[in-house]
């Protein structure tokens, strides 16, 4: 399993507020064939550290098929924030956790989307939704 960086907001890029406890990241992008092949991540963005993803606020959008089999999944690092998407059409997946995700109070985590089923063989838009709290921040 290997990371596709291609597609990574760099630090200096993330919408993390001064003053602020909750904020949205929302991250578009468009995937063709040969992007990403079968059980690699696609980075999209750190999450800093204190910084926690907060159930009910996570969304996985995608337009179009990835291809006959490839399904996607949000992901915070190893943990799993979305179902996997149905193959061969557009689907979304609301957030599956229950419970708080973890964080990580030494390092930024990376948010990515799992590549399943099989390669990226078509083209399509990937849309994610995640709402994050600063623990810094809360009183």
């Amino acid at each position: 399993m290997s990371t596709v960086s291609k597609f990574k907001r760099r630090d200096e890029e993330r919408k993390v507020p001064v003053n602020g406890r909750f904020y949205t990241i929302e991250r578009v992008i468009n995937v063709v064939s040969g992007d990403c092949p079968q059980d690699d991540n696609i980075a999209l963005v750190d999450i800093p550290k204190y910084h926690q993803v907060i159930p009910g606020t996570v969304c996985l959008r995608q337009s179009a098929s990835l291809g006959a089999s490839a399904t996607a999944k949000l992901r915070l690092g190893t943990t799993d924030l979305t179902a996997a998407t149905t193959a061969g059409g557009a689907d979304s997946e609301a957030g599956v956790m229950t419970a708080l995700p973890p964080y990580s109070t030494s390092a930024d985590q990376e948010l990515n989307i799992l590549i399943a089923g099989a390669a990226i063989t078509a083209s399509a838009t990937l849309t994610v939704i995640v709402g994050v709290v600063d623990l810094t921040q809360v009183s």
